[in-house]
């Protein structure tokens, strides 16, 4: 069985792209499970019993591990076998992707497959880890060896039984959670291949939000690296140090700092 999971926040399945996009899909044949991480009711419920979609979360908004984990629970309930494909809520698919990821599991012995995200042409993952190298073509992408490349989380598709014995680090919210799977699954030798199966991506990191936006989106980031990094590492340290310098200065602001010196690091206070 080929399983979807969608997690929306805060919008109506109309305004999801990615909802929208599976809903065009060609091939029709796989389970799409919808986690609900809105602080408000968008809706998502109603829309799931409408077109016999399986709805789960509802709970507000408890970051991204926590919902990967909630369905990978749903899914070791069912005793089931297949792959599950990870999207984000504004991930565009073209109409053949359900059929082409398919496929590419089906041909692949890797258990982890790596589609290409680009945004208005630009290839944002997979990348090289080493230097965070972007590939421009997808042919260079291929051509890396596969245990040098990181990814996005959304497209991303997993065959379920390498999820055994796994929990998603729920430390963690938004930030480093893609890391931290594939970091994990290389350790465990999981083997892992880019496809040539294409989506597109609204990544807000090249959007310039509203400044209070910013900040809020600025604290949940600091927490992540620490969580991940540990915050004593020089690599934190230096990450963080140079997001809150870009920030300042393009937001003619001091409240970076306030956020990393501790004034202003509540987790709750960053949630959006």
């Amino acid at each position: 069985m080929f399983y979807v999971l969608v997690v929306i926040h805060n919008r109506t399945c109309a305004d999801s792209a990615s909802c929208r996009s599976l809903q065009a899909q060609t091939d029709r044949d796989f389970r799409l499970l919808l986690y609900d991480n809105s602080d408000a009711d968008y809706g998502i419920r109603a829309c799931c019993a409408e077109r016999d979609w399986t709805y789960l979360g509802g709970t507000g908004n408890r970051g991204l591990p926590a919902a990967y984990n909630c369905a990978l629970d749903y899914l070791a309930a069912e005793q089931t076998e297949g792959s599950l494909c990870i999207l984000d809520d504004d991930t565009g698919l073209e109409s053949s992707f359900v059929s082409e990821m398919k496929k590419a599991a089906e041909h692949s012995s890797a258990e982890i497959l790596l589609p290409v995200l680009s945004q208005n042409g630009r290839i944002l993952s997979p990348w090289r880890e080493r230097g965070r190298i972007h590939f421009g073509t997808y042919r260079e992408c291929a051509a890396e060896p596969a245990e040098n490349l990181l990814a996005f989380n959304s497209g991303m598709t997993v065959r379920l039984a390498a999820f055994r014995d796994y929990r998603y680090d729920e430390r963690l919210f938004l930030d480093c959670v893609d890391l931290s799977f594939l970091g994990e699954m290389k350790k465990r030798g999981k083997t892992i291949a880019a496809v040539p199966v294409f989506c597109e991506q609204s990544f807000s990191g090249l959007e310039k939000p509203p400044r209070n936006a910013a900040m809020k989106r600025f604290g949940i980031y600091a927490a992540d690296m620490r969580a991940y990094y540990g915050k004593n590492s020089r690599k934190c340290r230096y990450m963080l140090l140079k997001r809150a310098a870009h920030l300042a200065l393009a937001y003619g602001t001091a409240r970076p700092f306030g956020i990393l010196s501790g004034r202003e690091n509540k987790r709750q206070e960053y949630e959006i």
